[in-house]
């Protein structure tokens, strides 16, 4: 058994088709687990409404977890892809940093992503050097945006607001990438996605260093958003960049 990530309501497992013999991602989670549960079929019903657009893996599978061990738990089995941005860059620049050209490459891609995600009509909440991942194979120079968990409902496009179920208040992303507001306790925007990878990209240029964060402690929820409020105008300026090099229409990168 291999285990590609684990995490506190499942785990992903690296499987292969009895059939095909395609690999796969296989991702378990308890069905009694209603967090997990709840998350993975969310994340399900976003990557199927987004079935046709490039970045996002395939669902080829969902419902009970069959074979041994599998009494009691759900799954879904999605396309496998390679090394996320954090890992590659741990392992391409040494803990260094990306080259500045390879970092702008990549973002341009994860806003074509961020477009197709909002177009269909959800935030992701959770963009971090983790949850992009490349593709293998033919596909091995796409980014992915994966791990959909979080992800919201929102209407009118980019710059429309998310409504939060009640037990989802607490639930957000990586404390160093969410956006401002939302440390400052607002609701979700499809438009935080882009501040999130904004300093997603900051923390790939950079060797892992923001200014708001150190390690593990990344101090308190309104310290980290005067700080991300400061840096703000350079993510816009990073987000203006990326509309005009790649072409991609993301309107309210930033909120005043």
């Amino acid at each position: 058994r291999i285990v590609l990530g684990e995490g506190a309501e499942g785990e992903v497992l690296l499987a292969r088709g009895s059939d095909t013999g395609r690999l796969a991602a296989v991702k378990v989670v308890r069905a009694d687990g209603a967090d997990g549960e709840r998350r993975l079929q969310r994340e399900v019903s976003v990557l199927r409404a987004l079935a046709h657009a490039r970045g996002f893996p395939d669902v080829m599978y969902f419902g009970p977890a069959g074979g041994k061990g599998g009494a009691g738990h759900l799954c879904a089995v999605m396309t496998l892809c390679g090394p996320s941005l954090e890992r590659l860059s741990w392992e391409t620049a040494g803990g260094g940093g990306l080259s500045a050209p390879t970092a702008l490459a990549l973002a341009a891609q994860a806003v074509e992503r961020l477009r197709d995600l909002h177009a269909a009509g959800y935030a992701h909440r959770d963009v971090s050097p983790t949850n992009l991942l490349m593709g293998t194979c033919d596909e091995r120079n796409t980014l992915f945006l994966l791990d959909m968990g979080l992800a919201v409902r929102v209407k009118d496009g980019p710059s429309a607001c998310g409504e939060l179920r009640a037990d989802e208040r607490d639930s957000r992303g990586a404390d160093a990438f969410v956006a401002a507001a939302v440390d400052e306790g607002g609701s979700a925007e499809a438009a935080d996605d882009v501040e999130m990878l904004a300093w997603a990209m900051a923390w790939l240029l950079s060797g892992g260093q923001l200014p708001w964060a150190c390690g593990a402690d990344v101090g308190d929820a309104l310290s980290r958003a005067a700080h991300k409020r400061r840096c703000a105008r350079d993510a816009a300026c990073f987000v203006d960049w990326l509309d005009a090099e790649g072409n991609v229409r993301i309107e309210e990168a930033e909120r005043a």
